[in-house]
């Protein structure tokens, strides 16, 4: 386990306390949901609190990046789900934003649906490769929960690479395996 049961209780807190609003859809400017999104954001200071500070030193430990990197990265945001919410396959980076890894903490588990997936993980690759990101977004792919499905525990991480690393070791370009969507929940 990631996080014991009073830290995410502490990071459910923390959200309440700084407000959730509706997420936005990566690479768009409001934060109205849309085709792509149906969820609510709130984001939270990896220095807001001891627990917070703790919880910045693991993912320091588990990714192996230097604590100052941790911390001087975006702020943690907490995403929740209702009935019938759900996040289209997307990257969670681009050009611009330059995300390098993205760790997903599970903090409540709904009882049907709420899964995520990876439609080019391992062996689900097309034979071609991916898709670009725009045969993806206008495609019957980006309402499908397919490929390699996880559903990790409450208090689980996970965490994947946006990004291939170059021979001269900095950030490379997007890495099409990295595509995920958060499956529609479908009860819970």
């Amino acid at each position: 386990d990631f996080l014991r049961p009073d830290e995410i209780q502490s990071l459910l807190h923390a959200a309440e306390q700084v407000g959730f609003e509706p997420s936005s859809h990566a690479g768009s400017d409001s934060g109205a949901s849309s085709e792509y999104r149906s969820s609510e954001s709130a984001w939270i200071s990896h220095d807001m609190s001891p627990i917070t500070r703790a919880i910045a030193r693991r993912i320091s430990a588990l990714t192996r990046l230097p604590l100052s990197l941790v911390r001087s990265s975006e702020p943690i945001q907490v995403v929740r789900y209702s009935a019938g919410g759900y996040y289209r396959v997307h990257h969670d980076s681009d050009d611009e934003l330059g995300r390098f890894l993205t760790v997903l903490y599970i903090l409540r588990s709904p009882e049907q649906g709420g899964e995520t997936c990876f439609p080019f993980a391992d062996q689900y690759m097309p034979t071609g490769g991916a898709p670009s990101t725009n045969e993806v977004m206008h495609s019957r792919l980006i309402h499908a929960c397919t490929g390699k499905v996880v559903k990790p525990p409450v208090g689980s991480a996970i965490f994947w690479y946006n990004h291939r690393v170059n021979s001269d070791g900095f950030m490379g370009s997007l890495d099409p395996a990295s595509y995920h969507a958060g499956c529609t929940v479908k009860l819970g």
